[in-house]
């Protein structure tokens, strides 16, 4: 006969692990995409690609850069266009301040009560997005930043760059949240053992998400309930120690 293992046997109501960080997407996920700034970045982005690059119809001409790359800045690269980089995200995010208003006490009372580090993890580059947090009034709340500089020649939902940031970390999968209101990205995220967090928002409505789909998330909140009492109801164990 084999020899009786030390480890406790696993049952059915055996609590999965902590969860030690969470990593917050930014557009559609910390505010909501309907204040109209993702659709202003949209029309200076076209402006810059038309203007800068010289680029005739840059909205057709960014469709496909977009699906194949993830990112346009990198999609750009690739095809050959030489640009500078800071001055792309400065033009690009540009007028921020026109549409990102303080975040709600409910998302504040959130963030507040998480016992988690919390970082953020965007394709965005880092000083665009802590500008935005600076905005939203919620900065103090996040250990760090991981954008476009930190992933390199990768983005979400690249799986690199989810290996990259638990590396940084020093965390495996099962010990990181993310909410994301990207479902590809949410994939990604359960691949490497995270729990995701879909923000049901525009974004899954542009990637076509089905309910069917949600299915294969650990939850699935909308951006305008994304607070600790809908947040409790939904995923518990963030709060468990």
């Amino acid at each position: 006969m084999g020899e009786l293992s030390d480890a406790p046997a696993a049952t059915a109501t055996q609590q999965p692990p902590a969860i030690r960080a969470i990593l917050f997407d930014l557009d559609g996920t910390l505010y909501p995409t309907a204040n109209g700034y993702v659709e202003h970045v949209r029309g200076n982005l076209f402006n810059y690609m038309e203007q800068k690059l010289h680029i005739a119809n840059a909205k057709e001409a960014w469709r496909p850069l977009f699906a194949k790359y993830n990112q346009t800045l990198r999609g750009l690269q690739a095809t050959g266009h030489e640009l500078n980089v800071e001055e792309y995200w400065a033009d690009t995010r540009a007028g921020a301040e026109q549409f990102i208003k303080p975040a709600p006490q409910g998302l504040r009372d959130l963030l507040a009560s998480l016992p988690q580090d919390l970082h953020i993890f965007t394709n965005c580059n880092e000083k665009e997005a802590e500008h935005i947090l600076d905005l939203l009034g919620i900065r103090e709340y996040f250990k760090s930043i991981y954008g476009s500089t930190c992933m390199g020649t990768y983005c979400k939902p690249e799986r690199e760059v989810f290996d990259k940031v638990l590396a940084t970390l020093g965390l495996e999968g099962h010990q990181v949240a993310l909410f994301e209101d990207s479902y590809k990205n949410c994939l990604t995220a359960k691949s490497v053992g995270m729990t995701s967090v879909l923000i049901n928002s525009d974004t899954a409505i542009e990637e076509g998400v089905t309910e069917e789909m949600m299915a294969h998330v650990d939850a699935v909140v909308l951006d305008e309930h994304l607070t600790r009492e809908v947040l409790e109801g939904a995923l518990p164990r963030l709060w468990a120690t």
